[in-house]
């Protein structure tokens, strides 16, 4: 037996050797193996130009969204790096609600009717504070005016992505690569496992994302980077810390800083306690106790996901609506509170319901 298996593990290391050489030969995934593999600092980013499709919780319907060459989730026509006058929402999945039909989304509601500014949606699943900060970094040349960061329960974990000098700087750490990825990284036939895995999946699936090869290593390096960090660190000085640093940051860039408070209790006096430890003076929204996702009717959430549905969203459009208006005098072309829009989503639920 300990021969055979000799025999079977020397016929596939040969292979994989054969198959390397030949993809070499005929440049396949040749240029995607000549790309170090670096993880981003905020470890995970949604691939560019890609449309990523998911299936509605309570639906019979495939939700389908555009991730644009900036990364950001996009409805428009226009990249984002090329819009004007943006009023950019940063945050974890509640802000980028992938689940939910993009109409729908409380950006697209915002941007319906709103006058000379533009919404962005730069929420990505699984952020943060840390990681919604390095990606505010990333995007802080586009033409941000308002900065908006929804702080979510659980966002104060330390992941050390960021760390504090005794000048209270910042430095970012970023997470490296280990040498055995590093050369699976400049493997063509690594590019070629993920190549294949995504077409049987797309075969077998509805829900298939149709992402394209330039997007490989990055997706690869964020995968390793995601195994290498330390979950479950609560440092309410280093959260502190991190909301003085984006606040300065933000205003560096000409813009103004805000932050959206998810309706829980002990989660608002955290935040609250912890700008006592700085003395710090931050501008926020608290959202109302209807939008709590632990409200037992499930009307603004999906009954087989704890996220806000499409009701959900648009209550919260509401309320960003009202505080753009009487707080920042944004102004909007409708009066009527979304009502119409209201009955677009009763009538999408009503067409797509599951049988």
């Amino acid at each position: 037996m300990k021969k055979n298996l000799v025999l079977i593990s020397f016929s596939i290391f040969f292979s994989i050797v054969i198959i390397e050489i030949f993809l070499r030969i005929i440049g396949l995934y040749s240029d995607l193996a000549k790309i170090t593999l670096e993880p981003s600092s905020s470890i995970y980013e949604k691939p560019k130009d890609t449309f990523q499709k998911h299936k509605h919780p309570d639906l019979q319907y495939i939700i389908s969204n555009y991730f644009d060459l900036d990364g950001v989730k996009n409805n428009t026509d226009t990249m984002t790096s090329n819009k004007k006058n943006i009023i950019g929402i940063f945050g974890d999945s509640m802000v980028e609600n992938y689940l939910v039909e993009p109409e729908f989304d409380f950006s697209n509601i915002l941007n319906s009717s709103i006058i000379n500014y533009q919404v962005v949606n730069y929420g990505v699943g699984g952020y943060q504070a840390e990681q919604v900060f390095l990606r505010y970094l990333q995007y802080k040349d586009h033409d941000l005016r308002y900065v908006f960061y929804f702080f979510m329960p659980g966002d104060q974990e330390t992941l050390n992505l960021i760390s504090f000098n005794d000048s209270g700087q910042f430095i970012v750490n970023k997470v490296k690569i280990n040498k055995v990825f590093e050369i699976l990284g400049r493997l063509n036939i690594t590019y070629l496992s993920i190549d294949s895995l995504l077409i049987i999946r797309s075969l077998i699936y509805d829900d298939f994302s149709s992402i394209k090869s330039t997007n490989y290593p990055q997706l690869l390096a964020n995968r390793i980077a995601k195994r290498q960090l330390n979950y479950g660190q609560n440092d309410m000085k280093h959260f502190a810390n991190l909301i003085e640093i984006f606040q300065k940051t933000v205003e560096g860039n000409n813009a103004k800083f805000f932050v959206i408070l998810y309706p829980d209790k002990n989660h608002i006096t955290y935040f609250h306690n912890a700008l006592k430890l700085k003395d710090l003076k931050v501008s926020y929204i608290q959202l109302n106790d209807l939008l709590t996702t632990s409200s037992s009717d499930k009307k603004f959430t999906f009954i087989n996901d704890s996220h806000w549905n499409e009701f959900g969203n648009l209550e919260f459009a509401r309320e960003l609506k009202s505080y753009f208006n009487k707080n920042l005098k944004i102004n909007f072309i409708e009066d009527n509170d979304y009502n119409e829009i209201e009955n677009k989503i009763k009538k999408f639920y009503s067409l797509h319901k599951k049988r």
